[in-house]
């Protein structure tokens, strides 16, 4: 499919970073290939022109209280500028500017990229006692605004299900791999010695200290790499006795993600089962399957029957350290089954679970929304 000319799309984001994985690589990227595509932010890193996508900044965001509840007037007048076809917003905070596009007759869609009603309750800087209320306010606000979008994109099937029974015109985009972008080279395969990765948000909400602390009992070091939430944090890290074990690479770009997957042996993600957590596709999942790499992760219902049906690793109660430290010492001891759980993670992401099949999806729904 060439491009079509004259046709403008317009994603924008005030929070996500201007190369965020699920925004600009894929979406924004599959659609540059088809339209015109823009992309407004507020980094305030300037303006520049990206896999043939056009990103605008904005400057950033000093109040984000006022632009919840009064939207942005730079912002508007950005997105008018631009007069696109389609808007396409990713931030449940503009949702009052993307009514105001609506409005004025432009065909809308929200990316419902989380459960924001539940993230509430997990927001740290909100009053435990106030969270139900805000909870609530937020629940009756978005499905009021989800009912006049032309189109709703969400993360997860489960997102999905929920609001089909708000906005008929509901579809899910799942957060896969790309194919193409995410980078496999075979010598880095074979790690030269036992090691664990975990690579995402760093913080004791996702039990990284307890990661750590377990690693002594294990025969293996931990490829850490990511952002810590909190700036203390590091420090705290640091003087656990598994921090010798530990190889930190800081905040990394997405080649360097590749390499440290595919120089280790098992990739690890255990979060508490959190609601927010329990029906997600975290990227990460998906990330270390593609490199060929068994899995430990957390036995939640929809991480099991994945894990389970592809045979590509092992699901544990993240609280249970005994059985992480055997599990991590048995794979690292098994070659063999090491080797065959990769290889059969590696397969069920070729087959099924890649940006490749959800790009169509996401072509489609923005065929329909031009064609009426």
């Amino acid at each position: 499919m060439q491009q079509v000319d004259n046709i403008n799309v317009c994603h924008f984001t005030i929070l996500h970073d201007r190369y965020d994985s699920r925004i600009f690589w894929k979406e924004c990227g599959t659609l540059a290939k088809h339209y015109d595509t823009h992309l407004i932010v507020a980094d305030g890193k300037g303006d520049e022109v990206g896999q043939n996508v056009k990103i605008k900044d904005i400057g950033k965001i000093k109040n984000r209280i006022k632009n919840l509840f009064l939207g942005n007037k730079k912002l508007l007048r950005c997105l008018l500028s631009i007069n696109a076809n389609i808007y396409h917003f990713h931030d449940p905070e503009l949702m009052p500017v993307a009514l105001k596009l609506k409005k004025r007759g432009y065909k809308v869609i929200y990316d419902i990229h989380e459960d924001l009603p539940l993230d509430i309750y997990y927001k740290p800087w909100i009053p435990n006692w106030l969270k139900p209320i805000v909870s609530k306010l937020v629940y009756y606000y978005e499905k009021r605004a989800a009912k006049k979008f032309d189109c709703l994109i969400t993360s997860t099937d489960f997102i999905r299900d929920k609001f089909l029974k708000i906005n008929i015109n509901t579809n899910a985009v799942r957060n896969f791999p790309d194919l193409n972008f995410f980078h496999i080279n075979k010598d880095q395969l074979a790690p030269k010695t036992p090691s664990l990765c975990y690579i995402g948000l760093i913080s004791k909400e996702r039990r990284i200290d307890k990661l750590i602390e377990w690693l002594p009992d294990t025969n293996a070091t931990l490829h850490l790499a990511g952002m810590t939430n909190k700036s203390s944090l590091l420090e705290e890290l640091k003087n656990l006795s598994g921090w010798k074990q530990t190889i930190y690479h800081g905040f990394v770009n997405h080649e360097d993600i590749s390499a440290i997957i595919q120089a280790s042996d098992i990739g690890v993600l255990l979060p508490p089962p959190m609601l927010t957590s329990l029906d997600s596709l975290p990227i990460k999942i998906f990330e270390y399957m593609y490199c060929s790499i068994p899995i430990i992760v957390s036995n939640f219902p929809l991480w099991k029957t994945i894990v389970e049906d592809a045979n590509c690793g092992v699901c544990i109660d993240p609280f249970d350290k005994i059985a992480f430290i055997q599990t991590v010492n048995e794979l690292i001891k098994n070659k063999e089954l090491r080797k065959k759980m990769g290889e059969n993670g590696r397969n069920a992401i070729l087959q099924k679970y890649n940006w490749q099949k959800e790009a169509l999806i996401l072509l489609d729904c923005y065929k329909k929304l031009l064609t009426h």
